[in-house]
């Protein structure tokens, strides 16, 4: 099973991080972390790096019900959102599968809420 869903788009990354940005609003996430890995990259190692975000998408009622069913599964969550620049500057949006994270739990009823979440999820990647 893939663990993710992407689109590329011809556009630089700080235009597709604004639209994304609208797209989750849209379907009920918000962004709730980010993750410049490229920053850390050059503090941390200093290492130059293309410019990478992982960002931390959060619908909270889905979060809410999903606590409900297993208080431990606070530990799969946000989804992960991750951008990044090619080399020909077209950037890449990958969201991750709730379904193929939720299995990790071994409970049906949080893969039904995932199956929801990834119909959002890929809604939002479909419409930049």
């Amino acid at each position: 099973m893939k663990y993710y869903f992407k689109r590329t788009l011809k556009s630089d990354i700080a235009n597709v991080r604004e639209k994304l940005s609208e797209a989750l609003k849209n379907e009920g996430f918000g962004i709730i972390s980010e993750i410049p890995l490229h920053e850390k990259f050059k503090e941390k190692l200093n290492i130059d790096a293309r410019p990478y975000f992982i960002l931390g998408a959060c619908n909270p009622q889905f979060a809410h019900n999903a606590l409900e069913l297993d208080e431990y599964v606070g530990l799969l969550l946000p989804c992960n959102v991750v951008l990044f620049e090619n080399p020909d500057e077209s950037t890449e949006v990958a969201v991750i599968s709730a379904v193929a994270i939720m299995k990790i739990a071994g409970n049906k009823e949080l893969e039904a809420m995932a199956e929801k979440i990834d119909k959002h999820l890929i809604s939002a990647i479909s419409s930049l």
